[in-house]
């Protein structure tokens, strides 16, 4: 049969869940950014953020210091092609587009320094 707990070890047991569930949440943000930007872009990335481009004429990236992971979802400009300049240092998963297609839309999931590249679509 298993062991019970009067109040006192209940109330100590409860501290413990507290402790650990403040220390597991610290530096954690409650919910992710969502950055929406057109045109000709140049960004520092932050940690645990999405960002919608559109209308990409070029996008200039840059990283933020220590661990990070986000995401980004762009299209360019119907008018011509894109250019994307990634970090020096960066590493790739997959082959990354040799050109960045007038109308095509790309995502990109970037952690720690290593990218993912994509067009979204067949077309």
């Amino acid at each position: 049969m298993g062991k019970y707990l009067d109040e006192s070890g209940l109330a100590r047991l409860w501290q413990k869940v507290k402790a650990r569930i403040a220390s597991d949440m610290a530096g954690k943000q409650n919910k992710k950014a969502k950055i929406e930007q057109s045109g000709s872009i140049t960004r520092t990335l932050a940690d645990n953020t999405e960002y919608v481009f559109s209308n990409v004429s070029s996008l200039a990236m840059t990283y933020p210091a220590g661990d990070f992971s986000c995401w980004i979802s762009f299209t360019v400009r119907s008018g011509g092609t894109a250019t994307v300049s990634f970090p020096v240092g960066t590493t790739y998963i997959g082959d990354v587009p040799s050109a960045f297609e007038a109308g095509a839309s790309y995502e990109i999931s970037i952690k720690n320094k290593v990218a993912i590249v994509g067009k979204v679509g067949s077309a």
